[in-house]
């Protein structure tokens, strides 16, 4: 009987992707339909867009934009702190032991890596597929994300979702929810799938690349100059030069701008400009990224582009970043870490719990004038203050503080005055 290892080098081979190997289903050929109507032209010739361009997944990140997106929120994602959580009394604390797999220390990705697999996966695809590499009782050692191009979900008659891994072979394999576990972005009513942004955003991005390569044409093949003399009749080549040389030599530079020219022999200076057909070509490239930045949910500002901003001030703009455009992707993939956990037969009320406190954090006058007021309503102790700042704890901070005015019926009580003995002594050198 193979080993759990050699379970696992199977399943590696056969897939070209770690999830648990063995075979919960059965063999099909795959389909034509299986592979087509992605939405994406898979086999890169004919055109999905109306500006004559294909739109796939690799050719939309060559637009900046989309890779800026990508970047900004796969990025932003990955690389906030995670741990495994509990709640006591309602109080959200760490929660020990921790399962291995979110040390990340086994397998060929670490936590950014897998996490921004993760988001990038459901930006371009709406789906992203976690595939288990779990050990004989049932406990995952691993996880590896799988190209969401390669898997089909499908609903049983008994309502059970499995799904259709294509292998590099050519077949298919059908694996359960317990080998792939699938997080899916924005869903339509009744679908099995997420909805792809980038087959959504096709004509937009099409758009995009279209101007782009206008642009390195225009610049590359247009050789449009500045300014030209006209002479009327032939000029030979030498002649021509020698009027061009002339004209720089006496023009060119910040001293010789402003000079007054004089032509001759019926020559004629004009200044070259754009075509209002042409200039409206800069704008199309500003709006473009407006439009594609929309799709996504990133702010202008982050992509060093001019538009709206959410605040007057940095923190203020971050924690729009983190509720408006962060927030959704980080609840998906914290449910589905937890799904993982609860799928290994873990406790009830552990949880994944992706901290993205410190992206909210303001500058240092406004978190101090915050925290003193959080102490000194008895919110928050010293201490909890003092590791958010990542400052040790003092002996006396573990308790919370309150400050409170007592009023009575003629006002603000007076503080009790202090005897003599507690009064500070006097300085004699002042």
């Amino acid at each position: 009987m193979p080993s759990t290892l050699d379970n696992i080098r199977i399943g590696l081979a056969s897939l070209g992707q770690a999830f648990i190997p063995e075979a919960r289903g059965i063999d099909a050929p795959l389909s034509f339909s299986d592979v087509y109507g992605k939405g994406l032209d898979l086999f890169g010739y004919g055109s999905n867009t109306k500006t004559g361009l294909v739109v796939t997944r690799d050719t939309a990140l060559q637009v900046s934009t989309v890779y800026g997106c990508f970047r900004i929120i796969s990025d932003g994602v990955a690389t906030l702190p995670m741990d495994q959580m509990r709640r006591v009394d309602g109080v959200p604390g760490p929660s020990r032991p921790r399962a291995a797999w979110l040390d990340f220390q086994l397998g060929p990705w670490n936590k950014i890596e897998i996490v921004g697999q993760i988001i990038t996966s459901l930006l371009s695809d709406g789906n992203a597929y976690i595939a288990t590499v779990r050990d004989e009782d049932g406990m995952i050692m691993w996880l590896d994300i799988v190209d969401p191009e390669k898997v089909k979900p499908e609903r049983l008659s008994t309502g059970e979702i499995v799904y259709k891994v294509n292998l590099d072979n050519g077949r298919t394999r059908t694996v359960s929810s317990m080998d792939i576990h699938h997080i899916r972005g924005l869903m339509l009513p009744g679908s099995l799938e997420g909805c792809s942004p980038i087959t959504y955003a096709k004509e937009t991005v099409g758009l995009a690349r279209a101007s782009t390569e206008f642009g390195g044409a225009f610049f590359g093949n247009g050789a449009i100059p500045g300014s030209t003399i006209e002479v009327p009749g032939e000029l030979s080549l030498t002649a021509a030069k020698v009027i061009k040389d002339t004209w720089e030599q006496a023009h060119r530079g910040v001293g010789n701008s402003g000079r007054i020219a004089v032509l001759t022999e019926g020559a004629r200076y004009s200044k070259v400009t754009l075509s209002p057909e042409e200039a409206q070509f800069l704008q199309t490239r500003s709006f473009e990224v407006a439009d594609i930045a929309r799709f996504f949910g990133v702010p202008l500002s982050l992509l060093n582009a001019e538009g709206v901003v959410f605040g007057d001030t940095t923190a203020e703009n971050n924690t729009a970043y983190v509720q408006h455009t962060l927030r959704p992707w980080i609840e998906r993939v914290e449910a589905a870490f937890t799904s993982l956990l609860m799928s290994e037969g873990r406790p009830a009320g552990n949880f994944v719990q992706i901290n993205a406190d410190g992206l909210m954090r303001g500058n240092l006058n406004d978190r101090m004038a915050a925290y003193n007021s959080a102490v000194t309503q008895g919110i928050f102790t010293i201490n909890e203050i003092r590791r958010w700042e990542g400052m040790p704890p003092v002996e006396w901070g573990n308790g919370p503080i309150s400050v409170q005015v007592q009023q009575g019926a003629g006002g603000v009580e007076d503080e009790p005055a202090m005897d003599e003995e507690q009064l500070p002594e006097e300085d004699p050198d002042a």
